[in-house]
């Protein structure tokens, strides 16, 4: 940062994915980004692959959270620009979109990685106008069985796709 301590004065807007707070509350982008509602096994407005759970009573935040298995690499997507299977919230381009998550293990992790990632409607990875893939990666080794925040920010295309969706994944 320039001049530092007193700062350059610049300023950015940052849209948030957030888990408190539903589109179109503040500029927030998703619907149920804390996984407090779900119908059918799948938290509401999301897209889910492979094996996860709700889990109801150790929660960071809100009424349940998404629980995945030993062994398991389920994905959530949600969808931009879409209120009937994802979120009414469109993404312009250029757009950095900041998020945190709260995880913990039911006990501590050896191995596994967590992928925050834009990806198209056909499930392919974006990249963002840097050419660099539009995603955040963290290891979860090490993760306890006590809460601990996972920050990062990722940023859309110059051009964007006709759909573009949010994809969680857990390997």
């Amino acid at each position: 940062d320039y001049n530092w301590p007193q700062g350059s004065a610049a300023s950015t807007q940052v849209s948030c994915a957030s888990a408190v707070t539903n589109f179109p509350g503040g500029r927030n982008l998703l619907v149920n980004g804390g996984f407090d509602t779900w119908a059918a096994g799948t938290p509401s407005n999301w897209t889910k692959t492979g094996t996860i759970a709700q889990e109801n009573s150790l929660v960071y935040s809100g009424a349940s959270a998404v629980r995945v298995a030993a062994g398991q690499t389920p994905t959530l997507t949600q969808k931009f620009a879409d209120a009937l299977v994802g979120t009414p919230a469109s993404v312009g381009v250029l757009t950095s979109i900041a998020f945190v998550l709260w995880i913990r293990g039911s006990a501590a992790l050896s191995s596994g990685n967590l992928r925050i990632e834009l990806v198209d409607g056909t499930g392919t990875a974006v990249n963002d106008a840097t050419g660099s893939p539009a995603r955040v990666d963290f290891a979860l080794s090490g993760t306890g069985t006590s809460y601990v925040a996972k920050s990062g920010v990722i940023r859309t295309p110059a051009i964007l796709p006709s759909v573009l969706q949010l994809r969680v994944n857990v390997s």
